[in-house]
């Protein structure tokens, strides 16, 4: 059986050195890395985790905690293509992931504590950010590294590191290409919740609209399509009305299509009738028909930036490596703000 001594003398290098390539340590060049891998993978030659973990008392996982279980949240592709992200690079660096997910915050924190007092991760990546969250308070408590994929909600948070979008300005920019398509009224339907990328893009959509003679509504739901039908259907002669130019953006893909499933039923028609967009670009907004106009919040990204941080903070360990990273966006047109 190929061991790590055999891996080092044939890389011609030490056999600290090859443990420290496994370990991830940043400090290796990428030179020496590439020529480790490269050897370990003509010997065949896969590090024994469980006695990696006995000796370094680290269990080399990355806690991935998500704001809920339901079917929505986990098919979200915001969320597949972070976890992507995240695992990608953690993988590079010899580590793995483990997600937790629950219907309600109590659930989850319990979820995330037993993960903390029976050593199952070794930090965490919470995957949104929400004022007065009970989770991030429990890993401050603990002395629990962290970071968190969204942005800062108190000067305390700021002692950590945040990975983010300017949510305000994407908002900005789609509710201006929106405007310039020479509509009357808009309507921003965003969920219920308390989260930070909510509040940002309503932020950003009011900002706009205020600075033109339209109307606006913003209305918050569940995301269920009962709910969105029967405020929709509540709207239908007025959406259908050929004398009032309207648009619907929405805050998220999901959302989004629950929203073009209801338009479809009530026979309004984008963008006849109305204009259609909605943040974070995926395949539910390309193939959608018509394909959808977006902001790209690149997530692929986000995750990529989020696994590289926290490797920096246990590979440093300690939690004084802050950051606020911003990922731009990107606002893709399509056909359904085409008239």
């Amino acid at each position: 059986m190929t061991t790590i001594k055999d891996v080092a003398k044939k890389a011609g290098v030490s056999p600290s050195t090859v443990s420290r390539v496994i370990k991830g340590n940043q400090r290796i060049s990428e030179a020496t890395i590439s020529k480790v891998k490269k050897v370990m993978e003509e010997l065949n030659y896969f590090p024994n985790t469980a006695a990696r973990t006995l000796i370094t008392n680290q269990t080399y996982k990355i806690g991935l905690v998500l704001k809920g279980s339901e079917e929505p949240v986990r098919l979200n592709p915001f969320y597949i293509n972070v976890l992507l992200g995240i695992s990608e690079e953690c993988n590079q660096h010899g580590y793995g992931t483990q997600t937790t997910v629950s219907n309600n915050m109590d659930d989850l924190k319990e979820e995330v504590f037993k993960m903390i007092k029976q050593r199952m991760v070794d930090a965490f990546i919470l995957l949104y950010s929400k004022n007065d969250d009970p989770i991030k308070q429990m890993l401050m408590e603990e002395n629990m590294p962290f970071i968190v994929i969204g942005k800062p909600t108190s000067d305390s948070d700021y002692k950590f590191t945040h990975i983010d979008n300017n949510n305000v300005l994407a908002s900005e920019n789609l509710t201006q290409h929106v405007i310039n398509q020479d509509v009357d009224e808009i309507l921003f339907i965003t969920e219920k919740g308390n989260f930070e990328v909510s509040k940002d893009r309503v932020k950003g959509f009011e900002k706009i609209v205020s600075q033109h003679n339209i109307n606006y509504q913003i209305i918050e739901t569940n995301s269920e399509r009962e709910s969105i039908l029967s405020f929709l259907q509540g709207q239908q002669a007025r959406l259908k009305d050929p004398n009032i130019k309207q648009a619907i953006i929405s805050l998220d893909a999901m959302l989004h299509l629950a929203i073009l499933s209801v338009l479809y039923e009530l026979n309004i028609e984008i963008p006849n009738d109305i204009l259609t967009a909605t943040f974070n670009d995926s395949y539910l907004t390309e193939i959608a028909s018509p394909p959808q106009t977006c902001i790209d919040i690149k997530p692929r990204l986000l995750g990529q930036q989020a696994g590289n941080a926290i490797l920096k903070i246990l590979n440093k360990r300690e939690q004084n490596v802050i950051e606020l990273v911003i990922i731009d966006t990107e606002l893709v047109i399509r056909k359904s703000t085409q008239r």
